[in-house]
C-alpha cells in the first residue's frame, strides 16, 4: 500500500514557500506500485473537494515498448478489444475509452486500418467523477470496487501483452 499512495506535500522544511503540493489524495493500485505504474495498466483513486474526486484506471501514457506491445496486441486481438471496451457495464460506468490521440498513424501501421482510431491512443483509460456525497457516503467502498471490477478486464488485456 505504500508504494501506491502519491505524496501530497513536497519538502518545505527549507523553503519560504509552505503551500502543499496538491490539494487531492491519490492512490494508484498497480503491479509493482506506482514506481512500475508506467508499465502496467492499474487502478487510480482520486479524492478531492468540490466534486474532483474520481476513479480511474487503464494505461496512462505507457513507454514506447509497452505502447507499441498494446497496439500490436489490440491488432491481433481486435475482436476481444472491442468486446472489452464496448462492455455495456462498462459503458454505463465510465461512459467509454478515453485518451489522447496521435494525428497520424504510428509507424507499423497502415493509415486505413479497421482499428486505427483506437491504435492512435497515446494512452487507455476509464474514468468516472465522483461527488462528495459518493465519495463521503458509507457506500463509497463499494461504489470504488465496484468501478475496478468493471474496468478489469480492460487492465488484464493491457498488462497481458
Amino acid at each position: 500500500a505504500k508504494t501506491c499512495m502519491f505524496r501530497i506535500n513536497r519538502d518545505i522544511r527549507f523553503s519560504a514557500d509552505k503551500t502543499i503540493y496538491k490539494t487531492h489524495m491519490g492512490a494508484f493500485i498497480v503491479k509493482g506500485g506506482k514506481n512500475n505504474g508506467d508499465r502496467f495498466a492499474g487502478y487510480y483513486v482520486h479524492v478531492e473537494p468540490k466534486g474532483r474526486s474520481m476513479i480511474a484506471g487503464g494505461a496512462y501514457v505507457p513507454p514506447m515498448p509497452c505502447l507499441t506491445a498494446i497496439r500490436e496486441k489490440i491488432d491481433r486481438e481486435s475482436s476481444k478489444f472491442l468486446k472489452i471496451i464496448n462492455n455495456s457495464e462498462l459503458k454505463a460506468f465510465y461512459g467509454g475509452i478515453e485518451g489522447e490521440q496521435l494525428k497520424s498513424a504510428p509507424k507499423g501501421f497502415a493509415r486505413d486500418h479497421p482499428m486505427i482510431d483506437l491504435i492512435k491512443m497515446k494512452s487507455y483509460l476509464v474514468s468516472k467523477e465522483l461527488s462528495d456525497r459518493e465519495i463521503t457516503s458509507d457506500g463509497a467502498f463499494n461504489l470504488i470496487l465496484k468501478g475496478c471490477r468493471i474496468m478489469k478486464p480492460l487492465n488484464d488485456f493491457l498488462n497481458d501483452y
